[in-house]
């Protein structure tokens, strides 16, 4: 009988505890016997907005270890992350540390388990903005050098590590890619699935569905520059003016310090429906009843792109180019960018993502299948 295998999953914020959603209910069928699945939470959101309350609405067990960062500026934090992953894996000695995306913990997670030796996985490998001056660009690119496994969501993917060289076969272990699909398709799946009993939020709000517009922002591009971020705002207002629907914006707590820092008041922006941050499973309800949503996430972009929602992308760049290519986006260019070209993105029709695309929802089986076959996996003896 083959030993359990300990499997660290090290995560920080809340696209990453959504990622963890729909990889635990797929092991949740799995024979338990065969794999420790940890969730090691670095401490990068500690709001009980932004993450207790995502654990608790997923579903997700308790994390194993969160650590209390006390690195507030980014290029602090990822020093303060390492040493404490490094101390933690030198005495746990994890079997395989999985990252996912392209956060700090990311980074944090990715260096602390090369320094040590221990085998290394990144779910959503291969993403590229070619955007260096994106700190997750920088980190993703990190990241996959240092892996031994490349877990990708679609071909498009794969072919942007092999012109980096990877899989490197003179890496021991060999690098290995695989295409197993997005988990946040899983996930959106999941949710879908699930009766919506709870519209609480619609009623507060007075929300009708198909009258309003979601909005997030959180990219520093976007929030430390005053300009930037108040270009944003009145663009919002813009839109909520002209069309006549208003804009509900759940507030990202660096985003709303900066909004403080502007000494102007929400009622500067009347139009805009300020509220806290929302639980996943409210935020897909939110995007899924919208008319449109215009955001700065990668994550949020995709998620509304696969529920056929227009994407108003408040960036000049993205990781996920084939959505813009297709039509399901389009970049403002920096900033809000052009009211009419925005208006005249919504004229066109809706595109809807085929499924198939990002593996029809079974990324996580995918993902389980790879990590706990011996034989196909990185062999017997590296994890």
């Amino acid at each position: 009988m083959n030993r359990v295998k300990r499997i660290d999953f090290v995560v920080g914020n809340r696209p990453q505890f959504i990622k963890l959603f729909p990889l635990f209910h797929a092991l949740r069928k799995l024979d338990q016997n065969e794999v420790e699945a940890r969730i090691i939470h670095t401490g990068q959101h500690f709001d009980t907005n932004m993450s207790a309350a995502f654990f608790e609405s997923l579903q997700l067990p308790k994390p194993y270890l969160q650590f209390q960062l006390h690195a507030t500026a980014s290029e602090e934090q990822v020093p303060e992350m390492l040493a404490n992953l490094k101390n933690y894996f030198a005495k746990e000695k994890p079997d395989l540390v999985v990252v996912l995306g392209d956060t700090n913990s990311t980074l944090a997670g990715a260096l602390a388990a090369n320094q040590l030796g221990i085998p290394l996985a990144h779910l959503e490998a291969g993403l590229r903005s070619y955007d260096s001056s994106m700190p997750e660009e920088r980190n993703r690119i990190q990241v996959d050098q240092l892996s031994q496994w490349l877990f990708v969501p679609q071909q498009a993917a794969k072919d942007n590590l092999a012109r980096e060289g990877i899989p490197n076969p003179n890496k021991r272990p060999e690098s290995k890619v695989v295409v197993c699909g997005d988990v946040m398709l899983d996930a959106l799946i999941l949710i879908q699935e699930q009766k919506n009993n709870n519209l609480t939020l619609f009623t507060e709000l007075e929300l009708i569905s198909g009258n309003y517009y979601l909005a997030t922002v959180h990219r520093q591009v976007n929030t430390d520059n005053p300009k930037i971020l108040i270009d944003i705002l009145n663009g919002f207002q813009a839109v909520a003016e002209r069309s006549g629907f208003p804009v509900v914006f759940p507030v990202h707590p660096r985003t709303q310090i900066q909004i403080q820092a502007l000494q102007k008041t929400e009622q500067s922006w009347k139009n805009i429906r300020f509220i806290a941050p929302q639980d996943y499973i409210a935020t897909q309800h939110l995007i899924m009843e919208s008319l449109a949503v215009l955001t700065d996430s990668g994550g949020l972009q995709k998620e509304a792109c696969l529920h056929g929602k227009h994407t108003w992308v408040l960036r000049d760049r993205t990781e996920w180019n084939e959505l813009v290519e297709i039509g399901a986006s389009a970049l403002s260019g920096g900033g809000f960018g052009s009211i009419e070209a925005f208006f005249e993105f919504l004229s066109q029709p809706a595109v809807q993502i085929p499924r198939d695309w990002y593996g029809g929802g079974k990324a996580s089986s995918v993902f389980w299948r790879h990590v706990l076959d011996y034989e196909n996996g990185l062999g017997k003896s590296s994890i």
